[in-house]
């Protein structure tokens, strides 16, 4: 087996790589080669299926951030009277001046 996944290693180069279709594949490619450790422990279904879960959790989160017209925008009246503007960039904080002015800080 394992001369079998030395053998798949060729789906690295350039001319085979645009055909593979989940490109975290190459590194569970590379993990298998490399990792005596990795083989044993994705044997097991609990693993197999965590490492499962990773990969999917990490898809719908690119392709939710791929998707995205512009970034989402939540907004909250701190106690203080501030308005916190929190998006895809970081939190910014406006005062209740600048927000009754339409000053964008």
């Amino acid at each position: 087996m394992i001369n079998y996944l030395e053998y798949l290693k060729y789906f690295h180069h350039p001319d085979y790589a645009r055909f593979v279709r989940y490109p975290n594949a190459l590194k569970i490619l590379d993990l298998l080669n490399s990792s005596e450790q990795f083989r044993t422990m994705i044997e097991t279904q609990e693993h197999a299926q965590l490492l499962t879960d990773k990969f999917i959790q990490n898809w719908i989160s690119l392709s939710g951030r791929l998707n995205k017209i512009g970034p989402t925008v939540v907004k909250e009246e701190t106690p203080g009277g501030a308005t916190v503007e929190v998006n895809g960039l970081g939190p910014k904080v406006q005062t209740q001046a600048e927000s009754l002015n339409g000053n964008s800080p």
